[in-house]
């Protein structure tokens, strides 16, 4: 018979133990925490422990952001560049989020490389004031993400030094940055545009149809790769075998110990 009396109890004291943590979480906010104040606004977002209200949620990210917070300033700047017809917010949104990516916030380098390889007229119609296509400045924000472990970071440093694009090219640091994640992050992207370099030869100075082979497999067997992905690897694998077809009858019609009418590969187009 006493058990519903204990569960009340238990109930009672959880509520009291929840209001006890915003009364402290609310000090610290207003004590100039910029992590409580952080998570004030996230309790405002999602209504977890308070009625659920926007203005007040974003009111905390905005002082959380003025108060230092790196993912504060990231908050702040992303509501900032989604406003793509507002040019001045836009601009300052950008600016918040090089703040944050300064103060070494992963997620505000990637979205501020992906901002600046964007080849645009700035925010978009109807303003055309300003710009930031700046594959430079892409690069930059690429690199120290990439340095933190980002992997999308790590393919599109690959690929730009590859190709020169905002950096002078050095196929050999490029090439290393595709095999890191395909090895030390087993990037199943990493894994199929790896392969591709070794099949095509282009940047990797020679061809090499083994390890394109092997990285391809790779890819296909990564359980993180998707059907699409899948699907992308195994007209890779074609191309592969169809070259390894190509060299053992180019090796047979070369090659005097060979008789007339010996096997050769028929190959599928």
């Amino acid at each position: 018979m006493r058990r519903p009396f204990s569960i009340l109890l238990l109930l009672l004291l959880a509520v009291s133990l929840h209001a006890q943590n915003l009364v402290e979480l609310r000090q610290k906010a207003a004590a100039g925490d910029s992590a409580a104040m952080l998570r004030l606004s996230e309790k405002f977002r999602f209504g977890s422990e308070v009625e659920a209200n926007d203005d007040s949620s974003q009111f905390w990210v905005k002082k959380s952001a003025e108060a230092g917070h790196p993912e504060g300033m990231y908050l702040l700047g992303l509501q900032g560049v989604r406003r793509i017809f507002d040019a001045a917010r836009y601009k300052k949104g950008i600016e918040w989020m090089e703040k944050s990516a300064a103060a070494g916030f992963e997620d505000a380098r990637v979205k501020l490389m992906g901002i600046y390889a964007d080849k645009g007229d700035g925010p978009g119609e109807p303003t055309q004031t300003i710009k930031f296509y700046d594959l430079k400045k892409a690069y930059g924000f690429g690199l120290a993400a990439a340095g933190q472990g980002n992997v999308a970071a790590a393919l599109f440093c690959g690929n730009a030094l590859l190709n020169g694009s905002g950096v002078a090219r050095n196929d050999s640091a490029g090439l290393a940055w595709f095999q890191w994640a395909a090895e030390q992050k087993k990037s199943p992207q990493a894994q199929y545009e790896l392969g591709l370099l070794w099949l095509e030869g282009k940047h990797t100075v020679r061809k090499d149809l083994f390890l394109a082979k092997r990285w391809l497999e790779a890819a296909w067997f990564n359980k993180k790769g998707g059907l699409d992905l899948k699907t992308r690897v195994d007209i890779a694998l074609h191309e592969v075998d169809q070259a390894f077809k190509k060299t053992h009858n180019l090796m047979m019609q070369s090659s005097l110990l060979m008789p007339p009418g010996a096997f050769r590969y028929q190959l599928r187009e």
